[in-house]
């Protein structure tokens, strides 16, 4: 995601058209970091899922295998 990405998807969550006056310096760089943090946890998010399924799937392979 890119700064362009951040400002046009925070237009969108407010109802402001491209050719309205844009965000203040300021806001921008809140906005940024709000984006990098929203992003970092939803990474997080994603790959703590992944590890439980993975698991689970090692834990399904082993059982599988101690029957046989």
């Amino acid at each position: 995601m890119n700064r362009e990405d951040i400002i046009r998807m925070a237009n969108k969550a407010y109802g402001i058209d491209e050719e309205s006056k844009p965000f203040h310096p300021s806001a921008l760089l809140h906005l940024e970091i709000f984006a990098k943090l929203v992003a970092e946890h939803e990474r997080e998010r994603l790959t703590n899922a992944a590890m439980k399924a993975a698991e689970k799937a090692v834990d399904v392979a082993i059982s599988l295998q101690v029957k046989t």
